[in-house]
């Protein structure tokens, strides 16, 4: 059988959005965000951000940004310390709900992060409208990027070199040998996230790892979080 790590997060907000829990499936979410933050500052851990995925569907809802921000306070999870990731794809779909609707989170303190970013068709234009604070490149941008083929190089350059210039930091998604990771270095990424810096796990282990590893990525590089 499938498991959950092969079902990506377009496939599975596709089936959700679907569903009736979607709302009742946001606020889990949030509350087990909240949970793992205060677990890992038991442990001795201070957790600066959590990313919490959303649809873009959610953004249908007329108060959805309130509903979110009143989750937030409920478990007493700082809006600031949160990062909102909505997939590329979902925001241009939805663009004219997607931007009304960040902007009150993005002044309330939440940062938003474009996910997936290279597998859609949004353009600078919807860069410059939407207010996001970082995208995320797809693995398909950064795959191979470590070979020599300088077009495929040149591509990731290029956009890390645009999303800077527009204040956005950039992530780059799907890192998964050395090779890619040194070329993700070279090219200026700000945060790298993948299986060679470590598997999706949770809460529990994730602290256990960090209590016993010590970062071993260029200094210049943060650990991102991951996705619940």
């Amino acid at each position: 059988s499938e498991s959950l790590r092969d079902i990506s997060s377009e496939e599975f907000f596709a089936v959700v959005d679907d569903l009736e829990i979607n709302q009742r499936l946001c606020e889990f979410v949030i509350r087990s965000a909240g949970d793992a933050c205060r677990y890992m500052e038991s442990q001795g851990l201070y957790l600066q951000t959590i990313s919490v995925n959303v649809t873009a569907r959610q953004f249908l809802w007329e108060d959805f940004s309130n509903y979110f921000l009143s989750c937030l306070y409920d478990v007493r999870l700082a809006p600031e310390r949160v990062i909102l990731e909505i997939t590329e794809r979902q925001a241009i779909n939805h663009f004219h709900a997607c931007k009304a609707q960040l902007h009150r989170l993005q002044e309330a303190g939440v940062r938003i992060a474009l996910d997936d970013y290279g597998t859609g068709f949004s353009s600078i234009t919807h860069l410059k409208q939407l207010p996001i604070n970082t995208i995320k490149l797809d693995r398909s941008l950064i795959s191979h990027a470590d070979q020599d083929v300088q077009k495929n190089k040149a591509l990731v350059a290029g956009v890390v070199k645009m999303a800077h210039r527009l204040n956005l930091k950039v992530v780059a998604e799907g890192v998964e040998t050395q090779e890619e990771y040194d070329s993700l270095v070279e090219v200026g990424c700000d945060y790298l996230q993948g299986y060679f810096l470590a598997y999706p796990m949770v809460v529990e282990d994730l602290v256990a790892h960090l209590q016993r590893t010590q970062p071993t990525y260029h200094p210049s590089l943060q650990a991102y979080s991951h996705r619940l």
